[in-house]
Parts: structure tokens; C-alpha cells; sequence
């Protein structure tokens, strides 16, 4: 069987996927709305094996928040540009506990995060760097960096309902009481009787998670277009059947 090969470009730093089924590029980094509950906690809810986490880090890339230090003969706030790049920098080597489909929790660098991942919420305080998806348990979060409030916010777990309505629709306008936004603070959780509280990594790329913040490999060929804003890249993927 041959290898696998999915089509990407990037413009402007961000990565689109070709999806040939809908005949169009798609963002990267993030997973499709269109998943019912039962499709999240169903094709989710176990974690990846290795080898999947390293397919889909691929397609995705890191989990960084990449900040370019401005040279000091542009610079006008040279103290902030430094203190940005040394938050960012500490938020791509946050350690996460990560759940493998075999049962096994392994600690990683959060930069090595991809989209489907499920992370294990230990009850330690932690800065979430990623955005995520309530599957079991509960946890109060400090959303003070996105909201500005100090009131703790109490985050509930995705229902496991057997439907066909996507998730978010399902959730209504309330949805949000069950996503873990990236750079808010989880500072309690309360595990179910029979599981640890889970949560699955819904967006990784910067360019998706910007907004909450404010409101290669030798068989990769990669092709450069004429404009210096966007380039293709064609990634081999192994054959897994």
C-alpha cells in the first residue's frame, strides 16, 4: 500500500488542510465542530497511541506561541516584547499529564499537543495552554485573564448523549461551561466515582487560540510558491492499515 499524503498550505503562518471531500482548504490545529457528544467521548474519550499523536503533530505542528523578539534599533517597548516572549516561551514547556488508548498517562511539554488529546487534570494548579473539553468530572477555573472578573467559574463535563446534533449545538449558548480555555487557571477539580477528570484538546495552534487569550521530518517535501505570504507543503504520512 502507498504512503499516505495530505495537502497543506500556509498563508500568513497558518496552516490549511485540503479536504477533498468538501473540494476545500481547511484550518489545521483544531477539531471539527460538526462532532456530536457521543462522537467526542466515543472516538476521544481513550486517548491516541503514540502513533497517532505523532501523525496528527505532523498535520497540526507544536503547540507553540511563537513571538519574535523585535531588534532594539525598531523597538519602542523593549521591556514588554521581552516579558511576552518569556510568558509565551514558559507556556510551550508547561508539563501535562496526556492519556494514552493503552490506559498509560505519560507527562509532556505541552507544545507537543495535538488536537484529540486527552489530558488528565491531576488537581494540581495549572495555566491551561491549550483549549479544552470537559469529559469527566468538574473543575472551578479562574477565568480572570479572559473575563477581567475574580469570581471562580465552575466548568462541568460534556454530555455523553447518543445524538446527531453537534456538540456546541447541542450545548446551546451555554457551551462554554464546558470548554477549559487556554491560559485560564484550573485551581480545583472534583474526579467522578469512576474516572479522573479528562478533558480532550479541542485547539492547539496559536493563530486558533489567540483569541481566548485577549477577549522537519526527512519525508516531508515542501513546495515554495511565488508569493512570499503563503507556501505549499505536501507531508508523507505512514500507512497505518
Amino acid at each position: 500500500m502507498p504512503d499516505y499524503k495530505v495537502r497543506c498550505i500556509r498563508v500568513q503562518k497558518i496552516r490549511y488542510l485540503w479536504n477533498a471531500l468538501e473540494g476545500s482548504f481547511q484550518k489545521s490545529g483544531a477539531l471539527e465542530d460538526d462532532y456530536t457528544c457521543s462522537d467526542i467521548h466515543t472516538r476521544f474519550g481513550s486517548g491516541f497511541t503514540q502513533e497517532e499523536q505523532e501523525i496528527r503533530r505532523e498535520i497540526c505542528g507544536l503547540n507553540t506561541i511563537e513571538v519574535e523578539v523585535t531588534p532594539i534599533w525598531k523597538l519602542l517597548f523593549k521591556e514588554q516584547s521581552v516579558k511576552l516572549h518569556k510568558m509565551v516561551s514558559s507556556n510551550n514547556i508547561i508539563k501535562v499529564a496526556v492519556l494514552g488508548k493503552d490506559g498509560d498517562i505519560q507527562e509532556l511539554e505541552s507544545q507537543y499537543l495535538v488536537p484529540g488529546d486527552v489530558i488528565v487534570l491531576t488537581g494540581r494548579r495549572i495555566y491551561l495552554p491549550c483549549d479544552s473539553l470537559l469529559l469527566t468530572g468538574s473543575c472551578v477555573v479562574n477565568e480572570g485573564m479572559l473575563t477581567g472578573e475574580s469570581v471562580p467559574v465552575t466548568k462541568t463535563p460534556l454530555p455523553n448523549v447518543d445524538n446527531s446534533v453537534p456538540w456546541k449545538v447541542h450545548s446551546g449558548e451555554d457551551y462554554k461551561r464546558h470548554v477549559l480555555f487556554c491560559g485560564t487557571e484550573v485551581i480545583q477539580t472534583q474526579a467522578s466515582q469512576r474516572s479522573v477528570v479528562k478533558a480532550v484538546v479541542l485547539r492547539t495552534d496559536f493563530r486558533w487560540k489567540h483569541h481566548s487569550l485577549v477577549i522537519g521530518r526527512p519525508d516531508c517535501q515542501h513546495f515554495t510558491s511565488s508569493t512570499s505570504s503563503s507556501h505549499s507543503l505536501y507531508i508523507v504520512l505512514p500507512n497505518t492499515t
